[in-house]
């Protein structure tokens, strides 16, 4: 449960990055 649970916690962050990313990358181009 805890192995799965932390996998989860780690690609919503990895997600959460990705949109950042994206949403500057417009906002500077």
């Amino acid at each position: 449960m805890t192995s799965s649970f932390s996998g989860l916690g780690v690609g919503l962050l990895i997600v959460k990055e990705l949109l950042l990313n994206k949403k500057t990358q417009l906002l500077l181009s």
